[in-house]
């Protein structure tokens, strides 16, 4: 059993797949094996450099590293269908809202809401209520005192704006991803030489 102290120690990961893929017989088959769950169960080096430590094997087989290239592709289409769902859901989300603003902009909106949406009582005349834009209605009393957004779609509106955020990150990271790629391959042709 192979016994690393960090699982986010990248060298030692990549030395220890190096040195079982460089042995000339194929009796370090489950060790590349333990290696390949350890680096896919925590995510710790991308594939096409585990595919080039592994290429550098005289005695590879596909067999070695057919689980792992086929767990690692199943997690990304699996991540990819959950991010176009996301996206499909967001962009519906975004076309409403947008066709809701342009009906504010034009024509009147008219409140049919009669309770209150915290405490499921009758809104009435003589206490002051609250409507919202998402048709949400509450006392004011019913409301914290400075409440500014919809208590009820606050969760979902904070989720979808750290997507949001989480997206433009992603897509200014360029330079950060034109780095680790060409760490990664300063990597694999230091291994290679070794």
């Amino acid at each position: 059993m192979i016994t690393i102290n960090s699982d986010k120690d990248l060298n030692l990961w990549i030395h220890a797949l190096a040195f079982f893929a460089s042995r000339d017989d194929n009796q370090c088959e489950e060790e590349i094996r333990e290696v390949l769950n350890n680096v896919e169960k925590n995510q710790l080096l991308p594939p096409l450099l585990v595919i080039q430590i592994l290429a550098q094997r005289k005695t590879a087989t596909l067999s070695v590293v057919k689980d792992y290239i086929i767990d690692t592709l199943k997690a990304a289409n699996h991540k990819i269908s959950e991010n176009k769902r996301e996206i499909r859901e967001i962009s519906e989300e975004t076309k409403r809202m947008r066709h809701e603003i342009e009906q504010l902009k034009t024509s009147a909106k008219i409140f049919h809401i009669s309770k209150c949406f915290s405490c499921q009582n009758q809104l009435d005349l003589h206490s002051t209520s609250v409507h919202c834009l998402c048709m949400h209605s509450f006392h004011q009393r019913c409301l914290g005192e400075n409440e500014q957004q919809c208590p009820k779609c606050l969760p979902e509106n904070k989720r979808v704006l750290e997507v949001k955020r989480m997206l433009e990150e992603s897509a200014n990271q360029h330079d950060t991803f034109l780095k680790q790629v060409r760490t990664h391959t300063v990597v694999s042709l230091h291994i290679s030489i070794h």
